[in-house]
């Protein structure tokens, strides 16, 4: 069946959602959402952490724009969640100093913070005491930052909620995007053989974002790798009672933060700790194990291109990282709570009650950067 629009959306998560709603808000164009799951927010969406934080921890010179657009997108978001029965629960994160170095960078979070629009009730820098009267002495550090209204949502269900408000937008589920052709706006061919014309297409995809952009011809020296970047370890519901907060450390890499491992408190009060770990796997969508099929584990071996696939399994350094990152991934939850373990000292591995929720990154570079 052919369709046409003015604009097509390809990948109906909440960043294709969510830009189908401002552009039908502000535009009488027709357009059209497509999603080759059968529903949205089925990927990427609806596996993290489900935190919405506050900007303490963006430097408002150099991460302006970001800290901005989480300072402006707060309000909203609990408006949202208000109108429509949604969960909003501000947990709260504490994030704790574990050397002199971290003090240093929780200092700067106060000038962060302000600077960034947050109130002072927002917020604390806590000593020892602080901390222990807050976690009841489970968690231990020299101090901490308590980000009071960070809150725990669930994007999945807020994705779907802001679907159901399109109007004149239409959805097209469960088929993928396998072809785009530019001529006289853009012909794109979809899993089922049907066709779409539009004038305009956001590829808004998510790990299948250069794929697309591939079959346009596109971004041809450009490759991904994927990595389950998120393995999360479930807490039994009477261990460690007295954490009620998001646990995060200071960072290692200031340019990347929360990648270190954390203790979450999701909006149901299920509480779950893991985080950093980088598992190589063959595809966006592998949640467990390498690969979905043996054809998909040699399809990502020989995709273009494929000299940067060859240079990185070739280079000892890279493939050491792929292995003590598959232990962290696969082993038991020891190798998490050991982690976690030098701020949260009672933590033990006969508290997990099973695993949690994961999810996976993609890492887009060119071949050079890769070697690099």
């Amino acid at each position: 069946m052919e369709r046409d629009c003015d604009i097509a959306i390809i990948g109906a998560g909440v960043l294709g959602t969510c830009l189908a709603h401002w552009i039908s808000s502000l535009y009488s164009a027709r357009v059209c959402l497509i999603d080759a799951s059968g529903d949205v927010a089925s990927h990427t969406t609806s596996r993290n952490t489900g935190v919405i934080h506050r900007p303490f921890y963006l430097d408002p010179v150099k991460k302006g724009t970001f800290a901005r657009a989480a300072s402006l997108s707060y309000p909203m978001w609990m408006k949202f969640a208000r109108d429509f029965s949604l969960p909003w629960e501000q947990v709260g994160t504490v994030e704790v100093a574990l050397s002199d170095r971290d003090l240093d960078v929780i200092s700067s979070y106060s000038e962060y913070a302000e600077s960034n629009g947050m109130s002072r009730e927002e917020y604390e820098v806590l000593d020892t005491h602080g901390l222990q009267a807050i976690e009841g002495g489970s968690v231990k550090a020299l101090g901490a930052f308590f980000s009071k209204t960070d809150t725990s949502v669930d994007y999945g269900l807020m994705t779907r909620a802001i679907c159901g408000t399109l109007s004149g937008v239409s959805t097209v589920l469960g088929r993928s995007v396998v072809r785009i052709v530019e001529g006289e706006g853009y012909n794109l061919t979809l899993s089922d053989g049907s066709t779409l014309r539009a004038r305009t297409v956001f590829n808004c995809a998510g790990a299948n974002s250069l794929r697309i952009a591939h079959s346009m011809g596109l971004a041809r020296d450009l490759s991904v790798f994927f990595f389950r970047g998120g393995d999360y370890w479930r807490l039994r519901q009477d261990a460690l009672p007295s954490i009620r907060h998001n646990i995060y450390s200071v960072p290692r890499f200031l340019k990347f933060p929360f990648l270190d491992p954390h203790f979450i408190v999701r909006y149901s009060g299920v509480r779950e700790l893991g985080g950093p770990n980088a598992a190589l796997v063959a595809g966006p969508y592998v949640y467990s194990g390498f690969s979905e099929s043996p054809l998909q584990a040699l399809s990502w071996l020989f995709e273009r291109p494929v000299l940067t696939r060859l240079s990185l399994l070739t280079n000892l350094e890279f493939l050491g990282m792929v292995r003590s990152e598959w232990e962290s991934s696969t082993s038991p939850p020891e190798g998490m709570v050991r982690r976690l373990s030098s701020f949260i000292p009672s933590l033990k591995a006969s508290m997990i009650s099973g695993p949690g929720i994961s999810g996976v990154r993609g890492l887009c570079g060119e071949q050079e950067r890769f070697r690099a």
